[in-house]
């Protein structure tokens, strides 16, 4: 019953689907009606029995078959590398990010400065993966249309006006910019004291943000470069061409009208919901329903930024009084030393209900205090808000930035 709900709603809720179930309910008009007239004589004495000889038109279905399969291959495999490196692109960025804010952990700079540098990191990154997605959409010419500049920022407004006139009047260099002044940040961090580590360490940063760079160069060509026109105007020719002859070649195989009907319906179906299936999937960053997941990518970005933002601050771990620091014991799991994180708070839960001291607060309270620093320390990069391409702010409010 699940099964049938589930083919019931993919049918009403699948452009591609619908389109199948038009062209194939035509389909099968078309083959009643040929095989009413058909079996009414219409047609003669041998009807339509020598018009179209089997052997041929089973061949032009392999064809199309052939053609189809091929289609929907590439066009898959064009999703599955457009997923992952999105993927890979959010993942860089997140990274650097990260590295960025550890390596300014015991700056001796002025933390206002510090803190300043940290602000506008988180910013400038959320900012860029917006503007990574929308040149995606437009595939590769922005035109400040796109979905991607609805999404929410991480307070762009906190950015200065100036710099943000000249994204604006940048055009389809607005990536490039927005690079630029990353790394220029970088560079003004080693020498301001901000950034306290070696050079060849830091270098390491400009590789990864080079890497998340040529990713989304990567995929851009998914984009911008479509599949061959030939190959999808030949499918289409093959198409149309099968969809003339499905109902001569239907009423011959089926003694009644309606048997005939659902052989034409069937075929005409699957192939053509088939090639519009491999035609959504060939370019998986548009606004179809089948295409990527964009703004979740993004939201997932900010969250990950807020909360390294919020944890900036926070002292590293340290061992506690109960730590085993026999090597042999930990090695061999003595003295509990090998549990799963499960046992270890299950055993916590315990001590707590038995009324046992710990050094720690429970888990439920350090995941609490957690979330409340995270809070107040990114307090000032809650505000979210979507950049209009003209340079005009927009208050946004969302329960994930509250």
């Amino acid at each position: 019953m699940h099964q049938v709900s589930f083919l019931v709603h993919a049918l009403l809720h699948q452009p591609v689907f619908r389109m199948g179930f038009k062209v194939g309910i035509a389909s099968a008009a078309t083959t009643a009606s040929v095989k009413y007239v058909q079996d009414s004589g219409g047609f003669g004495k041998d009807g339509l029995a020598g018009l179209l000889n089997s052997s041929v038109f089973s061949s032009l279905t392999l064809l199309l078959s052939l053609f189809i399969a091929f289609r929907a291959s590439q066009a898959y495999t064009r999703f599955w590398t457009g997923a992952l490196s999105l993927f890979a692109i959010t993942a860089d960025f997140c990274d650097v990010a990260s590295s960025l804010i550890a390596f300014s952990r015991n700056s001796a700079a002025n933390s206002a400065k510090v803190a300043a540098f940290r602000q506008l990191i988180v910013r400038l990154f959320s900012l860029l993966h917006a503007l990574v997605l929308a040149d995606l959409e437009s595939e590769g010419h922005i035109t400040g249309e796109e979905r991607a500049f609805k999404y929410e920022l991480i307070d762009v407004a906190g950015i200065d006006h100036v710099s943000m006139q000249k994204l604006t009047n940048a055009g389809d260099r607005q990536i490039d910019l927005v690079l630029q002044w990353l790394q220029s940040l970088i560079v003004e961090g080693q020498q301001s004291g901000v950034l306290v580590v070696p050079a060849p360490i830091l270098s390491r940063v400009f590789q990864e943000l080079n890497g998340g760079i040529m990713e989304y160069h990567k995929t851009l060509s998914l984009a911008e470069v479509c599949f061959p026109v030939p190959y999808t105007a030949a499918t289409h020719v093959v198409l149309i061409l099968h969809w003339l002859l499905t109902p001569i070649m239907a009423s011959t195989w089926s003694n009644s009208v309606w048997g005939a009907a659902l052989i034409a319906f069937v075929q005409v179906f699957m192939l053509w919901s088939l090639n519009g299936i491999a035609q959504e999937l060939e370019n998986p960053f548009g606004s179809d329903l089948n295409d990527l997941d964009t703004q979740g990518y993004h939201r997932d970005l900010n969250e990950r930024l807020l909360f390294l933002l919020g944890t900036a601050e926070q002292e590293c771990p340290t061992l506690s009084p109960e730590a085993v620091w026999d090597t042999a014991a930990v090695k061999f799991g003595r003295s509990g030393t090998r549990q799963s994180l499960n046992e270890w708070l299950s055993d916590f839960s315990q001590g707590n209900s038995n009324g046992q001291s710990h050094d720690h607060t429970s888990a439920t309270s350090v995941c609490a205090a957690l979330d409340s620093q995270c809070r107040l320390s990114a307090k000032s990069a809650r505000a979210c808000y979507s950049w209009d391409f003209n340079g005009d702010h927009k208050r946004k409010s969302g329960p994930e930035y509250g």
